[in-house]
């Protein structure tokens, strides 16, 4: 539908598609050991969600293509003592631009969370430490070229925790390379499999460097213009930076 910024002196549109959506939740949520204490402390709490987001452009035609998105969170506890001090609101702010080329697919993606320590969303955030209050940091860059029968995914990541004075928590940061080689099968036109490979490092203050190196098979399925799975399982080679400590070799699997 016109937005009504279509016509510029250049002749093409700013805001191609412009569209806004805005969201709303409410959950109830009982935290067993909501300070993650050695003596369980448990709270049950009311959470609203709020948030909206502004896209323009298509992803998957040719041309430019970017988005805004605000999520927030409020918290209510049932007893006021056990939000003990926090700030009862989350914030998330991401953004994301790009260009589809037809052959060659490049996209940036930024995202800020303060983090107050209310967060439900824990697949963010690493379970010993999501009650701690932190300035939450992400950027990726993901780089895709159409190549005879495959594509080649190139990917760059970067994430920083910077945790608040006095959580008595280390901050961290973790940089990743990832490269990947998919090809849809003629006999499963919805489908993308492949074998990749992810080198990173973890660096806590106080903590040695560890490094990583994952070589995984992956596999992608397409349920419709809107929605996909995928999964990846894999074998984590992960060595310490410090004299004596003992390097580990894990089986790991991801999906969503």
């Amino acid at each position: 539908a016109p937005t009504g910024l279509e016509d510029s002196a250049g002749g093409f549109s700013l805001f191609p598609g412009l569209k806004v959506d805005l969201t709303g939740s409410t959950s109830y949520i009982y935290d067993s050991n909501t300070t993650q204490s050695a003596t369980p402390d448990s709270a049950s709490l009311f959470s609203f969600g709020f948030g909206a987001v502004a896209k323009s452009g298509a992803e998957d035609q040719r041309g430019a293509f970017y988005g805004l998105d605000y999520s927030g969170q409020a918290f209510l506890y049932t007893d006021s003592a056990d939000d003990f001090g926090r700030d009862p609101y989350e914030h998330f702010f991401g953004g994301y631009v790009g260009v589809n080329g037809g052959k060659t697919h490049i996209r940036l993606d930024v995202d800020y969370h303060r983090n107050n320590g209310n967060s439900i969303q824990w697949d963010r955030i690493q379970r010993e430490t999501r009650r701690a209050a932190s300035h939450d940091y992400g950027f990726n860059l993901g780089v895709k070229r159409d190549l005879f029968r495959g594509d080649l995914e190139l990917g760059f990541g970067y994430f920083l925790r910077d945790f608040d004075p006095g959580t008595g928590v280390g901050d961290g940061e973790n940089v990743f390379t990832d490269l990947a080689w998919m090809t849809t099968p003629s006999f499963a036109p919805k489908s993308s499999i492949g074998l990749g490979v992810r080198f990173g490092n973890d660096e806590y203050d106080g903590q040695p460097a560890q490094d990583s190196t994952t070589p995984s098979l992956r596999w992608r399925y397409r349920v419709s213009g809107k929605t996909s799975l995928h999964n990846s399982l894999g074998y984590e080679f992960r060595s310490i930076d410090s004299p004596g400590a003992d390097d580990s070799e894990n089986l790991v699997y991801n999906g969503g």
